[in-house]
């Protein structure tokens, strides 16, 4: 079967807003963790594409569903701390895989067809609007660049001070 529904934004669109989420919450949000959560969820689609299965978006596009791709993400994102020396607590990688699952389904909602009539509970709402979304992530995304720009600059520029 074809895909009728359009373009496909897969996860670089969804950076936009955690950029944002990032330089709000720098210790907070974990990109990395972020980008597990956005592959997990994402790999739905994907093999529905490739499978020529419609709808393209599944039970990980719900809330529930993309809250068990999660947990997953956690689990992964873990598994691959623990083997790179990297290190992030449990709460933090949580909290932005729990934030990654959300953003994902609202943003697809808003973009994709067969997200939204999952969601269409009042029959009433606008259809989505796919390109609106995809600047919104767009725009969100470089006003994060900036403020993280920012926040880079303003911890060189004080470190720079307390050595004089």
């Amino acid at each position: 079967m074809r895909n009728t529904l359009g373009p496909v934004p897969f996860t670089p669109y969804h950076f936009g807003p955690a950029l944002v989420a990032k330089a709000i919450f720098p210790r907070t949000i974990s990109l990395r963790a972020f980008a597990a959560t956005q592959v997990a969820i994402d790999s739905e689609p994907l093999y529905r594409m490739f499978a020529g299965i419609e709808p393209l978006h599944g039970p990980l596009h719900s809330v529930p569903g993309a809250l068990l791709a999660s947990l997953v993400a956690v689990l992964a994102y873990a598994w691959w701390a623990r083997r790179s020396g990297h290190v992030l607590g449990w709460k933090a990688i949580a909290d932005t895989t729990v934030f990654g699952a959300l953003s994902h389904v609202i943003l697809d909602m808003w973009s994709h067809v067969d997200v939204a009539r999952a969601y269409d509970l009042l029959g009433d709402n606008p259809p989505p609007d796919y390109e609106a979304t995809a600047r919104f992530c767009i725009y969100a995304g470089l006003v994060g660049a900036f403020m993280l720009a920012g926040r880079w600059a303003d911890g060189v520029w004080r470190r720079r001070e307390g050595q004089n």
